[in-house]
């Protein structure tokens, strides 16, 4: 684990942005699978003041690979299963969606039409109270309770990205 790799840089970096303070209000560590940490399929933890978040996510750099998975019967359906198992019983977020409508040639009542909006990048995530186990060595393995979840999602970029 280094700043830059796999832990998160603490600082923001204040020259595009209309918000000048120095420091992130969190920490964000990363596993990411694959030989480029910025495009490959990626597990997030995020430990904040009030609030930890858990995400699986990646990079869309071919967006027609991501289309062509997501329009397949086969591999379409099992992420669509893979998210609901991961959604149950929490408030999931789905992220990095770039179209507000069903991007050509799809039809706009394809039943994985909100799956085919992603453009850039696409996230499931979700957040939850900071447990009482941050600061003993148990929260290892509450994290590792919570990324075990997103596995199935995990191993779907990974195989169709």
């Amino acid at each position: 684990p280094k700043t830059n790799g796999s832990i998160g840089p603490i600082n923001n970096d204040l020259r595009f942005s209309p918000d000048k303070s120095p420091y992130k209000d969190h920490l964000l560590l990363r596993f990411w699978e694959g030989p480029e940490k910025k495009t490959a399929p990626t597990l997030f933890v995020r430990v904040g003041p009030d609030q930890i978040g858990y995400g699986v996510g990646a990079a869309l750099g071919a967006i027609d690979v991501w289309r062509e998975a997501v329009d397949s019967p086969k591999s379409g359906a099992e992420l669509a299963d893979a998210l609901k198992r991961l959604g149950k019983g929490r408030e999931l977020d789905l992220a990095g969606q770039g179209y507000k409508r069903v991007p050509k040639p799809f039809e706009e009542d394809h039943p994985r039409a909100d799956l085919l909006k992603f453009k850039g990048g696409f996230q499931a995530r979700w957040l939850e109270p900071v447990p009482k186990s941050i600061t003993s060595p148990k929260f290892v393995d509450h994290c590792m309770k919570h990324l075990e979840r997103c596995a199935d999602v995990h191993r779907w970029l990974v195989a169709n990205l």
